[in-house]
């Protein structure tokens, strides 16, 4: 829990009752939640604004993958932990099947099929990928404008 009267503090807590039903503002859903915070100093009063962070799961030494990068498989017969990467080998992306365990929507945990080293390919925002290829040639375009090779002419793309 982080105050907001004591941004550089951090007070620990323990959630001891969640509502059990939503509440909707603004289009958003949100649930009632209680938690029970140490404040020995009595440095909390009622009525303050804080923010909370809730861990779920920790687990120290994990294999991490971006959650973007992972696809389901095409098989109906595909096991529920399991999703489809890119994998780099070589010059290129070739699919690689993996078993996956906890994800926090943003990192999902790898239980196999990859080892640390392994590059994954995220897909690219179609209008990021537009740009990056502009990017791209405009730096090629650079590199070739004056460059003399021994040669009278001089190129631009």
């Amino acid at each position: 829990v982080r105050a907001d009267a004591y941004p550089q503090l951090r007070f620990r807590g323990r959630i001891v009752r969640i509502a059990p039903e939503a509440k909707i503002e603004q289009n958003v859903t949100l649930f009632d939640v209680v938690i029970e915070v140490e404040n020995k100093e009595g440095k909390l009063k009622s009525g303050m604004n804080a923010n909370v962070d809730i861990t779920i799961v920790n687990k120290d030494n994990v294999l991490m993958a971006p959650a973007i990068a992972l696809k389901m498989p095409q098989s109906r017969r595909a096991k529920p932990n399991e999703r489809m990467v890119l994998v780099k080998n070589g010059n290129e992306f070739v699919p690689r099947k993996i078993e996956i365990g906890q994800s926090n929507f943003r990192q999902t945990e790898v239980l196999a099929g990859l080892k640390e080293g392994d590059i994954v390919g995220v897909p690219m925002n179609s209008r990021l990928k537009a740009a990056n290829e502009r990017l791209e040639r405009m730096i090629r375009s650079s590199r070739s404008f004056g460059t003399n090779n021994n040669s009278s002419r001089t190129r631009n793309r």
